[in-house]
């Protein structure tokens, strides 16, 4: 009886250290997801904004654009510059010009949707995708940033700065593939900068080709 009972204890005390064997492995094996995860996180976003980065936009894009043909369904793309960055970062310091990006960042962030798509593009250049949305709308969206951008109470960062955007705009009708619309985003953006800067400037067909003209004669000059 002693025998038998002195190996139901080992038994039991080989489970509880087989249970607790398990559970350390499994909570080693979840660590490591989380940290895959985060690191895999970490490179799909800008390291000054905290944005998502040119990688991850231009994935989404290319998603996007094949789910928005497949449905029929519109799909704005906005490339957004500040204006005159140069100077500012030439009369105020990097130090400046990274915080204005950085708030410029949590302008677009606050007042997109969450299920547009919002990156960090390149320097002082944003993107944002807005699925299911007429030319008309997201202009009228943007237009709202960009006053929010010109409000924002920038003497309060360093006295007499002040701080615009401009914004084209590009529908993904008649384009044959997201770079396309990029471009033509990215014209209209040219046309918003020689036109006076601190605009929007978007298009429906068929103005939207003279204004991609337009653009890139800007471009060009």
């Amino acid at each position: 009886m002693r025998r038998a009972g002195d190996a139901a204890r080992r038994a039991e005390l080989l489970a509880a250290q087989l249970s607790r064997i398990h559970q350390e492995l499994a909570d080693t094996l979840l660590a490591q997801r989380r940290l895959t995860d985060y690191l895999a996180d970490l490179s799909l976003r800008d390291a000054l904004t905290g944005l998502h980065n040119r990688r991850h936009f231009e994935g989404e894009h290319n998603r996007l654009f094949a789910l928005a043909l497949a449905l029929g369904q519109p799909l704005c793309l906005a490339v957004a510059d500040v204006d005159d960055f140069k100077s500012i970062n030439d009369r105020f310091g990097h130090a400046v010009g990274d915080e204005v990006l950085r708030v410029i960042g949590q302008l677009f962030d606050t007042n997109s949707r969450e299920r547009d798509v919002l990156a960090r593009y390149g320097g002082e250049e944003f993107a944002l995708l807005m699925p299911a949305t007429t030319t008309r709308s997201a202009a009228l969206a943007c237009d709202r940033i960009r006053r929010k951008v010109e409000n924002y109470p920038w003497d309060r960062l360093r006295a007499g700065l002040k701080v615009t955007v401009s914004v084209g705009v590009a529908d993904n009708r008649n384009r044959a593939a997201p770079d396309e619309q990029f471009r033509a985003a990215d014209d209209l953006l040219y046309l918003a900068k020689r036109l006076g800067k601190n605009q929007v400037r978007a298009a429906d067909e068929p103005e939207a080709t003279l204004l991609h003209r337009a653009g890139q004669a800007a471009r060009s000059e």
